[in-house]
């Protein structure tokens, strides 16, 4: 629905806002994808709280597709950022541990699209 592809667009643009105005929360991402182990415990809730909140954003963009309310050519684009993700190690060890976290649906599609499952 309308809302729901509002509501996905507002949640990615305060989350890129916040990567961007804040210097320190870019270094901390940074320094989280490469080695997620590295992190301080309070710079790895930030950083799992990110993540939980983009992956959400992911998780919303494959049902709506599902539903019909998302065209092939959005969901490529959102596919291919998600997947982008999972090509540094940070976003695949948060995944891993916290997959459950998520409708089936969406782990189903991760884990056959991306061949991530309980590694």
């Amino acid at each position: 629905t309308m809302t729901s592809d509002l509501a996905i667009d507002q949640q990615n643009v305060a989350l890129n806002i916040s990567v961007v105005e804040s210097p320190d929360f870019a270094d901390l991402l940074v320094k989280g994808e490469l080695d997620r182990g590295a992190l301080s415990a309070a710079e790895l809730a930030r950083f799992d709280n990110y993540c939980f909140a983009r992956f959400g954003a992911y998780e919303n963009v494959v049902g709506n597709f599902s539903k019909g309310f998302i065209s092939d050519e959005e969901y490529e684009i959102w596919a291919r950022h998600f997947e982008d993700r999972f090509d540094k190690p940070g976003y695949r060890h948060f995944w891993i541990e916290n997959r459950k976290g998520y409708f089936q649906q969406f782990r189903r599609w991760a884990d056959e699209r991306y061949g991530i499952g309980d590694e």
